[in-house]
């Protein structure tokens, strides 16, 4: 499971084509994916603030979010699920604009890296469920990320 996020970090950086990429604005609608069309499996939370926790816990330790997020995802809403979950959502509108988080420390290379909150719905797929998910990005000459085509 360790190796979960570390993968995850690492593809985000090696694994898409350079491109700048903000994470995608309020009423973006569309899969938040890498330029060539894969979305990564990411963090997702009930509340903003739960999600800021998982980033609090890994901003200077990534290898650090994976236990926080278990930790969180043991507990169950009010509707008897896990109040955080790990997967990818596909279609999904974001409902406000990015929350930026903050810089974290990046354990394989010297690209900077940044995390932000995205409030998102799963409308699109015909559902109702709103969460925040954790959106990984770069900033500066090392563009990396960029979120995925709206439809």
């Amino acid at each position: 499971m360790r190796h979960l996020l570390l993968r995850l970090l690492g593809l985000s950086v090696l694994g898409a084509s350079p491109a700048f990429a903000d994470p995608p604005e309020k009423g973006f609608v569309g899969t938040i994916a890498y330029e060539n069309g894969k979305e990564p499996e990411r963090f997702a939370c009930d509340r903003l603030d739960l999600v800021r926790n998982i980033y609090d816990t890994g901003k200077d330790n990534v290898l650090l979010m994976r236990a926080k997020f278990n930790e969180l995802a043991q507990k169950v809403g009010v509707y008897g699920e896990p109040q955080c979950s790990i997967g990818q959502y596909a279609q999904v509108k974001v409902l406000e604009p990015p929350t930026f988080l903050g810089p974290i420390k990046n354990p394989i290379g010297d690209v900077k890296l940044y995390f932000w909150a995205l409030h998102v719905d799963n409308s699109p797929k015909g559902g109702s469920a709103d969460y925040w998910v954790l959106y990984l990005d770069t900033r500066g000459e090392h563009q990396w990320l960029q979120a995925g085509v709206s439809i």
